[in-house]
């Protein structure tokens, strides 16, 4: 699937998965299993991905949902946190990557504006123990008050 496909199959799994604004967290584990169902996301980001929230406030973060994938990638939520929340900028620091206890990716940071972050997201590149280039993306789902939505999802790289 070509990175142009990507954001209009993410807009359009939004308007027909979206909860409601003020969604109760056992919306949006239902919302997920919907997703989980048609193995979706898992055409996306073939090695694997997370859905999570940031809330701004707290900064409490929330994994709602892995996939479960045979490419045996691992995600670590501890060094996770919105850097900037700005109207102007959005920035998070991303989970952990590792693969067969291995840590791959580390204090990796993607920004951008808003807007575009929801609509297209930001990639990270990185490489495995086996010299496979690998592409991390990260994606506004949803902004819901002081929560934003995010899936993180890795591709093979270009």
């Amino acid at each position: 699937m070509s990175a142009l496909v990507i954001p209009q199959f993410i807009s359009q799994w939004k308007q027909e998965h979206s909860p409601a604004p003020e969604s109760p967290v056992s919306d949006i584990k239902s919302w997920m299993s919907a997703l989980d169902d048609k193995n979706k996301f898992l055409q996306l980001y073939p090695l694997g991905y997370v859905i999570f929230d940031i809330d701004s406030i707290t900064e409490a973060v929330t994994p709602y949902n892995a996939s479960k994938n045979p490419q045996g990638y691992e995600f670590n939520f501890k060094s996770v946190r919105l850097v900037e929340n700005t109207p102007y900028r959005i920035s998070i620091q991303l989970p952990e990557v590792y693969k067969d206890s291995q840590l791959l990716l580390t204090n990796a940071t993607i920004s951008g504006d808003p807007k575009k972050m929801q609509e297209f997201g930001n990639g990270y590149g990185f490489s495995n123990k086996s010299g496979l280039n690998i592409m991390g993306i990260a994606q506004v789902l949803q902004y819901n008050g002081n929560k934003v939505t995010w899936i993180f999802g890795l591709r093979n790289g270009y």
